[in-house]
């Protein structure tokens, strides 16, 4: 945590920057985080089941079942009594379309999580995404959301109960960056979370799921190009702070504290120089995916792949 503030001072960024880490994960990795040496000690009940299992060993096929009857659409858990909203009881839900500061305090815990996400595409952004997608050359998967029909927006929001830091979105849930160990990339986030989710899923589903295209569990999504999780990654490059000249107050990024404070700023990731695709094809309030509008990120998307279409 240390070495991501000094990081976040110096850049007013954060180390937040997920990948798709469902790849083999070496066993000597898997128990490098002090998460696990906690037991998580919490209420288990038959109505919130918790994933922390790995589902990336070939032939689990009835794990990989169960994660995708468990995924529900939002709102499920807390009709079982899984999350109260008005008492601020049960687990802590993770939601979708707010972008978290980033790794540090009051980021993820070894404990389970209410994780929403979205799957398809907002119907301000279809055209875009499709023609960003269509035109990538390099390994992605189809859209299995873009049928989505149960909101005006052309999104349905669906949730699971995973375990932070656990195995069962392929190793280390939550972890941002390519890999499970902290010294080769970025730390734990709730964006990270979400996207790790939201991809697990999705290749859950094109692996045993009822879809008209099979892919291995290895097959890379194309982080920003995807049309699922494509906004979920973007989240996890997006950071926003209140400029407060000698030193930045990381926020949520919301609207509404864009209105009330004239200097909160939108920051687009470092690693946005080298990776992620087409991310600012989600930006805009009024594209409901947490991303500010234009005017107010300070820094342009740099990435080279989004030279021809920004602006």
């Amino acid at each position: 945590k240390f070495f991501s503030a000094v990081f976040f001072l110096l850049f007013s960024d954060s180390v937040k920057t997920s990948s798709n880490i469902r790849g083999d994960i070496d066993p000597e990795l898997e128990e490098w985080t002090w998460w696990h040496d906690k037991v998580y000690e919490g209420p288990k009940h038959e109505d919130c089941p918790v994933f922390d299992k790995s589902i990336s060993e070939p032939g689990d096929k009835a794990y990989a079942l169960k994660m995708i009857e468990a995924t529900k659409e939002c709102g499920y858990y807390e009709k079982k009594g899984c999350y109260d909203k008005l008492r601020g009881s049960g687990l802590e839900r993770i939601p979708r379309n707010i972008v978290f500061p980033g790794d540090g305090p009051g980021e993820l815990e070894y404990k389970p999580y209410i994780v929403e996400f979205d799957i398809g595409v907002h119907k301000n952004l279809y055209d875009k995404v499709y023609k960003s997608w269509d035109g990538c050359k390099d390994e992605k998967r189809e859209c299995i959301g873009c049928n989505a029909t149960n909101t005006a927006q052309g999104e349905k929001c669906l949730e699971l109960i995973v375990m932070g830091g656990g195995a069962s979105t392929g190793g280390c849930a939550g972890k941002c960056g390519t890999s499970c160990n902290y010294l080769s990339s970025a730390g734990f986030a709730k964006d990270c979370m979400k996207h790790d989710v939201c991809i697990a899923y999705k290749a859950l589903v094109q692996m045993y799921g009822e879809t008209d295209t099979k892919y291995p569990w290895m097959r890379d999504d194309g982080f920003c190009y995807d049309m699922d999780c494509g906004d979920e990654a973007a989240q996890t490059v997006m950071n926003c702070i209140i400029d407060n000249w000698w030193i930045n107050e990381a926020i949520t990024c919301e609207e509404d504290k864009f209105q009330k404070y004239k200097d909160a700023q939108g920051w687009w990731s470092i690693v946005t120089n080298a990776h992620g695709g087409p991310c600012q094809n989600f930006i805009s309030w009024s594209n409901g995916q947490g991303l500010p509008n234009k005017d107010r990120i300070e820094n342009p998307y740099t990435n080279e792949q989004m030279q021809a279409t920004e602006g």
